[in-house]
């Protein structure tokens, strides 16, 4: 795997393996090293790697556990939970933008109104932030793993209530106030999402051959993006399932009914009879831009 190779060639990298069919945070491991990565993708091929590696792992800090391998059950019993999918294995982004010193990812998201021909479209969204504050322990998974469910599994979480999702403004405000801006409020995110939308118009050229063309079919993605110390924009992961419950928070409960009324809105609007592309009479409602437009062989960045 590629993964392996580059673990190897990077011995002091983290790794986060996600069951590639999974949700909620369930089954999520971040380890380091190539010896712990191929312990939990291949449990039975390893094995009698397992007390040469940890004999090594003695001679480095006592309190580092992220190299020590996996029991043999535990590593089957999440190479099970990974299923016939398999793992979806990433480099992890050891150094992101904080908010007030909690990791906190990115969630978008993309409509594909109809898929005969294609129509995509850009939605902005909010953060989940951790409700821990970000630390070298990669065990700690109310740091580390940013997913609303996990974090509502903290102990604490009735009192930290709605404090987990943020809206875009108050991450915005929050990074001005801690001196890690100093632009006016509102203008971090417009090339931020400039960004995003070339991602998207990617993942669009990428799949667009592969997705079944039939009329009817749309579909709203959860699209997960994280930015580094830098701001730099990573792209996690797609989720064809994104949680639409809101009452866990009031930036949800603004923001959701919003984005599902206009997606219907839009959905129905282009898959009209004889209605072939947005300019001929379907409007961009709300906070929906344009990604892709098959009729019009429009896609997003790639304008004459």
């Amino acid at each position: 795997l590629a993964a392996i190779a580059a673990a190897e060639a990077s011995p002091d990298a983290v790794w986060i393996l996600k069951p590639s069919r999974g949700n909620g945070g369930k089954g999520i491991q971040i380890v380091r090293g190539a010896a712990v990565l191929k312990q939990w993708l291949f449990p039975e091929a390893v094995q009698h790697t397992k007390a040469e590696t940890n004999e090594d792992n003695a001679q480095a800090d006592a309190t580092d556990t992220s190299t020590t391998l996996p029991d043999a059950a535990d590593a089957h019993q999440h190479r099970a939970l990974a299923g016939g999918e398999g793992w979806v294995v990433q480099r992890y982004l050891e150094r992101p933008l904080l908010l007030k010193g909690r990791k906190f990812d990115l969630r978008a998201y993309c409509l594909i109104a109809r898929t005969n021909p294609h129509i995509w479209l850009f939605h902005p969204g909010y953060c989940k932030v951790s409700l821990e504050n970000y630390s070298e322990d990669i065990h700690d998974r109310f740091a580390h793993i940013t997913n609303a469910c996990q974090q509502k599994t903290h102990p604490k979480y009735k009192e930290s209530r709605g404090q987990h999702i943020w809206s875009l403004h108050q991450a915005e405000e929050a990074l001005i106030e801690e001196g890690q801006r100093s632009e006016p409020v509102g203008t971090f995110w417009p090339p931020l999402h400039q960004e995003m939308k070339r991602c998207l118009a990617w993942l669009y050229e990428a799949s667009r051959g592969k997705l079944e063309r039939r009329a009817g079919y749309f579909d709203l993605l959860g699209v997960d993006f994280m930015l580094d110390d830098s701001c730099g924009l990573h792209l996690l992961e797609v989720n064809s399932n994104p949680a639409i419950w809101f009452d866990s928070s009031a930036v949800l409960k603004e923001l959701v009914p919003r984005l599902l009324a206009h997606s219907m809105d839009t959905v129905l609007a282009a898959q009209a009879p004889n209605q072939s592309t947005l300019g001929a009479g379907v409007p961009l409602l709300g906070d929906f831009e344009l990604i892709a437009d098959e009729a019009q062989n429009f896609v997003f960045g790639k304008e004459a």
